[in-house]
Protein backbone atom coordinates (compact mmCIF):
# COMPACT_ATOMS: atom_id res chain seq x y z
CA UNK A 1 0.00 0.00 0.00
CA UNK A 2 1.42 3.91 -1.02
CA UNK A 3 1.72 5.62 1.99
CA UNK A 4 2.01 9.64 2.09
CA UNK A 5 5.20 8.85 2.89
CA UNK A 6 5.84 7.36 -0.02
CA UNK A 7 4.56 9.75 -2.46
CA UNK A 8 6.22 12.51 -0.73
CA UNK A 9 9.64 10.31 -1.70
CA UNK A 10 9.00 10.17 -4.83
CA UNK A 11 8.12 14.02 -4.99
CA UNK A 12 10.94 14.91 -3.53
CA UNK A 13 13.13 12.26 -5.59
CA UNK A 14 11.43 13.44 -9.04
CA UNK A 15 12.21 17.03 -7.93
CA UNK A 16 15.90 16.62 -7.69
CA UNK A 17 16.30 14.84 -10.91
CA UNK A 18 14.11 17.57 -12.53
CA UNK A 19 17.39 19.25 -11.41
CA UNK A 20 19.82 16.81 -12.52
CA UNK A 21 18.54 16.44 -16.00
CA UNK A 22 18.80 20.45 -16.21
CA UNK A 23 22.22 20.01 -15.23
CA UNK A 24 23.28 17.32 -17.45
CA UNK A 25 21.51 19.49 -20.64
CA UNK A 26 23.32 22.21 -19.74
CA UNK A 27 27.01 22.07 -21.31
CA UNK A 28 28.03 25.11 -19.08
CA UNK A 29 27.07 23.78 -15.47
CA UNK A 30 28.16 19.96 -16.15
CA UNK A 31 31.60 20.51 -18.50
CA UNK A 32 30.10 17.59 -20.77
CA UNK A 33 28.33 17.88 -24.20
CA UNK A 34 25.30 14.93 -23.40
CA UNK A 35 23.10 14.23 -26.14
CA UNK A 36 19.27 14.86 -25.27
CA UNK A 37 19.34 10.51 -25.79
CA UNK A 38 21.86 10.58 -22.81
CA UNK A 39 20.25 12.81 -20.44
CA UNK A 40 17.19 11.01 -20.63
CA UNK A 41 19.27 7.87 -19.92
CA UNK A 42 21.12 9.06 -17.14
CA UNK A 43 17.85 10.42 -15.09
CA UNK A 44 16.10 6.91 -15.76
CA UNK A 45 19.36 5.38 -14.72
CA UNK A 46 18.98 7.28 -11.55
CA UNK A 47 15.67 5.91 -10.99
CA UNK A 48 16.40 2.55 -11.37
CA UNK A 49 19.11 3.20 -8.61
CA UNK A 50 17.00 4.52 -6.33
CA UNK A 51 14.44 1.88 -6.55
CA UNK A 52 17.68 -0.67 -6.05
CA UNK A 53 19.01 1.10 -3.13
CA UNK A 54 15.38 1.06 -1.90
CA UNK A 55 15.63 -2.52 -1.96
CA UNK A 56 18.53 -3.18 -1.20
CA UNK A 57 18.46 -0.59 2.21
CA UNK A 58 15.01 -1.24 3.33
CA UNK A 59 14.03 1.85 2.79
CA UNK A 60 14.55 5.08 0.04
CA UNK A 61 17.85 6.35 0.14
CA UNK A 62 18.61 10.16 0.21
CA UNK A 63 19.70 10.65 -3.14
CA UNK A 64 22.24 13.78 -2.17
CA UNK A 65 23.97 11.80 0.63
CA UNK A 66 24.73 9.00 -2.49
CA UNK A 67 27.90 7.71 -1.57
CA UNK A 68 30.28 5.00 -3.56
CA UNK A 69 29.23 1.84 -2.04
CA UNK A 70 25.38 2.58 -3.17
CA UNK A 71 27.16 2.36 -6.43
CA UNK A 72 28.65 -0.94 -6.01
CA UNK A 73 25.66 -2.31 -4.24
CA UNK A 74 23.79 -1.82 -7.55
CA UNK A 75 26.09 -3.35 -9.59
CA UNK A 76 26.13 -5.98 -7.48
CA UNK A 77 22.52 -6.14 -7.57
CA UNK A 78 22.27 -6.05 -11.13
CA UNK A 79 24.72 -8.80 -11.92
CA UNK A 80 22.84 -11.06 -9.30
CA UNK A 81 19.45 -10.74 -11.05
CA UNK A 82 21.44 -12.15 -14.51
CA UNK A 83 21.28 -8.99 -16.01
CA UNK A 84 23.52 -7.67 -18.81
CA UNK A 85 26.87 -5.69 -17.70
CA UNK A 86 26.24 -2.48 -19.98
CA UNK A 87 23.19 -2.39 -17.54
CA UNK A 88 25.34 -1.73 -14.58
CA UNK A 89 27.61 0.11 -16.45
CA UNK A 90 24.41 2.86 -17.31
CA UNK A 91 23.80 2.93 -13.62
CA UNK A 92 27.16 3.47 -12.25
CA UNK A 93 28.07 6.17 -14.95
CA UNK A 94 24.84 7.96 -13.98
CA UNK A 95 25.93 8.13 -10.50
CA UNK A 96 29.26 9.88 -11.21
CA UNK A 97 27.55 12.24 -13.37
CA UNK A 98 25.58 12.81 -10.14
CA UNK A 99 28.23 12.91 -7.99
CA UNK A 100 30.29 15.17 -10.44
CA UNK A 101 26.76 17.32 -9.56
CA UNK A 102 27.53 17.00 -6.16
CA UNK A 103 30.99 17.71 -6.71
CA UNK A 104 32.28 14.55 -5.33
CA UNK A 105 33.39 13.22 -8.93
CA UNK A 106 36.74 12.19 -7.44
CA UNK A 107 35.04 9.85 -4.03
CA UNK A 108 33.35 8.14 -7.18
CA UNK A 109 36.55 7.15 -9.41
CA UNK A 110 37.72 3.49 -8.22
CA UNK A 111 33.90 2.55 -8.39
CA UNK A 112 34.41 0.28 -11.48
CA UNK A 113 32.53 -0.73 -14.61
CA UNK A 114 31.37 -3.94 -15.00
CA UNK A 115 34.03 -5.89 -17.85
CA UNK A 116 31.61 -6.38 -21.04
CA UNK A 117 32.96 -9.49 -21.37
CA UNK A 118 31.23 -10.66 -18.50
CA UNK A 119 28.48 -12.66 -18.91
CA UNK A 120 26.13 -14.21 -16.17
CA UNK A 121 26.17 -17.48 -15.12
CA UNK A 122 22.88 -19.38 -16.60
CA UNK A 123 22.20 -22.07 -13.82
CA UNK A 124 23.90 -24.72 -12.02
CA UNK A 125 26.19 -27.40 -13.92
CA UNK A 126 25.05 -30.68 -12.67
CA UNK A 127 28.15 -31.69 -11.27
CA UNK A 128 27.96 -28.16 -9.24
CA UNK A 129 24.60 -28.90 -8.28
CA UNK A 130 25.18 -32.21 -6.78
CA UNK A 131 28.19 -30.76 -5.02
CA UNK A 132 26.38 -27.94 -3.47
CA UNK A 133 23.60 -30.49 -2.19
CA UNK A 134 26.13 -32.30 -0.94
CA UNK A 135 27.73 -29.32 1.41
CA UNK A 136 24.54 -28.13 2.56
CA UNK A 137 23.41 -31.73 3.63
CA UNK A 138 26.97 -31.92 5.37
CA UNK A 139 26.44 -29.58 7.91
CA UNK A 140 26.23 -25.81 8.63
CA UNK A 141 29.06 -23.22 7.98
CA UNK A 142 30.27 -19.88 9.61
CA UNK A 143 29.41 -16.44 7.06
CA UNK A 144 31.57 -14.86 9.86
CA UNK A 145 29.34 -12.07 10.56
CA UNK A 146 26.91 -12.94 14.24
CA UNK A 147 23.70 -10.80 12.46
CA UNK A 148 24.37 -13.54 9.33
CA UNK A 149 21.95 -16.29 8.67
CA UNK A 150 24.92 -18.93 10.05
CA UNK A 151 22.41 -22.00 11.63
CA UNK A 152 21.91 -25.27 9.84
CA UNK A 153 18.11 -25.13 9.26
CA UNK A 154 17.56 -21.43 8.13
CA UNK A 155 20.17 -21.72 5.70
CA UNK A 156 18.40 -24.84 4.87
CA UNK A 157 15.48 -23.02 4.21
CA UNK A 158 17.39 -20.01 1.97
CA UNK A 159 18.05 -22.44 -0.57
CA UNK A 160 14.97 -24.80 -0.33
CA UNK A 161 13.42 -21.39 -1.59
CA UNK A 162 15.48 -20.38 -4.46
CA UNK A 163 16.74 -23.67 -6.25
CA UNK A 164 13.61 -25.94 -4.98
CA UNK A 165 10.86 -23.28 -5.64
CA UNK A 166 12.63 -20.59 -8.11
CA UNK A 167 12.15 -17.76 -5.67
CA UNK A 168 13.71 -14.01 -6.33
CA UNK A 169 16.03 -13.28 -3.74
CA UNK A 170 13.67 -10.74 -2.44
CA UNK A 171 10.62 -12.84 -2.52
CA UNK A 172 12.50 -14.97 -0.46
CA UNK A 173 13.01 -12.98 2.42
CA UNK A 174 9.39 -12.43 2.69
CA UNK A 175 7.86 -15.98 2.85
CA UNK A 176 6.28 -16.30 6.80
CA UNK A 177 5.78 -19.45 8.04
CA UNK A 178 2.19 -19.06 6.98
CA UNK A 179 2.86 -19.06 3.90
CA UNK A 180 4.53 -22.94 3.81
CA UNK A 181 2.37 -25.60 3.03
CA UNK A 182 3.37 -29.28 3.06
CA UNK A 183 1.97 -32.51 2.66
CA UNK A 184 3.08 -36.12 2.68
CA UNK A 185 3.40 -35.74 -1.09
CA UNK A 186 3.79 -32.37 -2.08
CA UNK A 187 4.95 -28.89 -0.75
CA UNK A 188 3.53 -25.36 -2.06
CA UNK A 189 5.08 -21.83 -0.76
CA UNK A 190 2.41 -18.51 -1.19
CA UNK A 191 4.39 -15.70 -2.83
CA UNK A 192 2.46 -12.49 -1.58
CA UNK A 193 4.76 -9.82 -2.98
CA UNK A 194 5.99 -11.54 -6.08
CA UNK A 195 7.16 -8.58 -8.94
CA UNK A 196 4.50 -6.09 -9.10
CA UNK A 197 3.05 -7.14 -6.30
CA UNK A 198 1.16 -10.07 -8.09
CA UNK A 199 1.04 -13.29 -5.80
CA UNK A 200 1.39 -16.69 -6.97
CA UNK A 201 1.22 -20.44 -5.40
CA UNK A 202 4.78 -22.63 -6.25
CA UNK A 203 5.32 -25.95 -5.94
CA UNK A 204 8.24 -26.84 -3.72
CA UNK A 205 10.95 -29.40 -5.41
CA UNK A 206 10.68 -33.08 -3.38
CA UNK A 207 14.67 -32.53 -2.50
CA UNK A 208 13.91 -29.66 -0.87
CA UNK A 209 10.40 -30.39 1.37
CA UNK A 210 12.32 -31.65 3.99
CA UNK A 211 14.49 -28.81 4.45
CA UNK A 212 11.31 -26.65 4.96
CA UNK A 213 9.39 -28.79 7.13
CA UNK A 214 12.63 -28.75 9.62
CA UNK A 215 12.87 -25.19 9.64
CA UNK A 216 8.90 -24.74 9.82
CA UNK A 217 9.08 -27.03 12.95
CA UNK A 218 12.10 -25.17 14.34
CA UNK A 219 10.35 -21.84 14.67
CA UNK A 220 6.86 -23.97 15.96
CA UNK A 221 8.93 -24.90 18.74
CA UNK A 222 10.99 -22.16 19.57
CA UNK A 223 8.34 -18.89 19.51
CA UNK A 224 4.95 -18.52 20.78
CA UNK A 225 1.81 -18.73 18.43
CA UNK A 226 1.18 -14.94 17.92
CA UNK A 227 5.04 -14.81 16.74
CA UNK A 228 5.80 -17.81 14.88
CA UNK A 229 2.54 -16.62 12.58
CA UNK A 230 4.28 -13.61 11.91
CA UNK A 231 7.55 -15.08 11.96
CA UNK A 232 9.26 -14.56 8.58
CA UNK A 233 11.00 -18.32 7.00
CA UNK A 234 14.32 -16.42 6.73
CA UNK A 235 13.91 -14.28 9.78
CA UNK A 236 16.16 -14.27 12.74
CA UNK A 237 13.67 -16.31 14.55
CA UNK A 238 13.76 -14.50 18.50
CA UNK A 239 11.53 -13.20 20.26
CA UNK A 240 11.13 -9.31 21.27
CA UNK A 241 10.19 -8.57 17.24
CA UNK A 242 12.88 -9.85 15.47
CA UNK A 243 11.11 -12.98 14.23
CA UNK A 244 8.96 -10.82 11.81
CA UNK A 245 11.87 -8.83 10.60
CA UNK A 246 12.76 -10.43 7.11
CA UNK A 247 16.56 -10.93 6.69
CA UNK A 248 18.16 -8.54 4.20
CA UNK A 249 19.49 -9.09 0.53
CA UNK A 250 22.91 -8.55 1.01
CA UNK A 251 22.82 -11.28 4.22
CA UNK A 252 21.09 -13.79 1.23
CA UNK A 253 24.28 -13.18 -1.18
CA UNK A 254 26.68 -13.78 1.56
CA UNK A 255 24.94 -16.59 2.69
CA UNK A 256 24.56 -18.05 -0.75
CA UNK A 257 28.40 -17.37 -1.47
CA UNK A 258 29.71 -19.16 1.88
CA UNK A 259 28.07 -22.26 0.73
CA UNK A 260 29.01 -21.92 -2.43
CA UNK A 261 32.38 -21.11 -1.70
CA UNK A 262 32.42 -24.83 0.55
CA UNK A 263 31.22 -26.32 -2.34
CA UNK A 264 34.09 -25.25 -5.08
CA UNK A 265 31.65 -22.54 -6.78
CA UNK A 266 33.25 -19.38 -6.66
CA UNK A 267 30.78 -17.53 -9.08
CA UNK A 268 27.78 -18.40 -7.54
CA UNK A 269 24.91 -15.69 -6.69
CA UNK A 270 21.12 -16.39 -6.13
CA UNK A 271 19.86 -15.73 -9.03
CA UNK A 272 21.85 -18.90 -10.19
CA UNK A 273 19.89 -20.60 -8.50
CA UNK A 274 16.22 -20.06 -9.33
CA UNK A 275 17.62 -20.25 -13.53
CA UNK A 276 18.84 -23.80 -12.16
CA UNK A 277 15.36 -24.29 -10.97
CA UNK A 278 13.38 -23.02 -13.87
CA UNK A 279 15.83 -24.77 -16.77
CA UNK A 280 14.31 -28.41 -14.88
CA UNK A 281 10.87 -27.42 -14.44
CA UNK A 282 10.26 -26.53 -18.37
CA UNK A 283 12.38 -29.72 -19.31
CA UNK A 284 10.01 -31.53 -16.68
CA UNK A 285 6.06 -29.13 -17.10
CA UNK A 286 6.67 -27.68 -20.15
CA UNK A 287 6.95 -23.48 -20.82
CA UNK A 288 3.60 -22.56 -19.42
CA UNK A 289 3.95 -24.31 -15.73
CA UNK A 290 7.66 -22.51 -15.81
CA UNK A 291 6.30 -18.92 -16.35
CA UNK A 292 3.16 -19.69 -13.84
CA UNK A 293 6.32 -20.81 -11.77
CA UNK A 294 8.72 -17.77 -11.94
CA UNK A 295 5.75 -15.42 -12.73
CA UNK A 296 6.62 -13.42 -15.39
CA UNK A 297 4.12 -11.55 -16.86
CA UNK A 298 5.09 -12.11 -20.45
CA UNK A 299 5.77 -15.63 -21.67
CA UNK A 300 8.52 -14.41 -24.12
CA UNK A 301 10.58 -13.59 -20.72
CA UNK A 302 10.24 -17.11 -19.72
CA UNK A 303 11.63 -18.36 -23.25
CA UNK A 304 14.89 -16.01 -22.78
CA UNK A 305 15.12 -16.90 -19.49
CA UNK A 306 15.14 -20.65 -19.96
CA UNK A 307 17.43 -20.84 -22.74
CA UNK A 308 19.16 -23.59 -23.66
CA UNK A 309 21.97 -24.13 -21.16
CA UNK A 310 25.80 -25.03 -23.03
CA UNK A 311 26.49 -28.40 -23.42
CA UNK A 312 27.20 -30.02 -19.89
CA UNK A 313 25.29 -27.72 -17.86
CA UNK A 314 22.07 -27.77 -15.77
CA UNK A 315 20.71 -29.58 -12.94
CA UNK A 316 19.15 -33.12 -12.67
Amino acid sequence: MTTKADISGTVARDALLARFSAWLADPAACGRDYSPSTVKKYVSAMRVLHRILTEELGGAPDLEKLVPRDLVLARQHVIDSGRAGTVANVIISAGKAWARALGKESEFAPVRMVSLGWKPRRALSKIEYNRLLRALEGGAISTGRGNLMDTALRDLALFALLLGCALRAKEATRVTVTDVTLGPKSGYVRVRAGKGMKERSVPVAETFRPWLRSRVTELWEGLDEGEVKAATLLGRGGRGGDAGKPCSLSNVRRVVLAWGKKAGISDIHPHMLRRTRAQVWREEKGLEATQLLLGHANVNTTVRYTAKLEEGEGAS
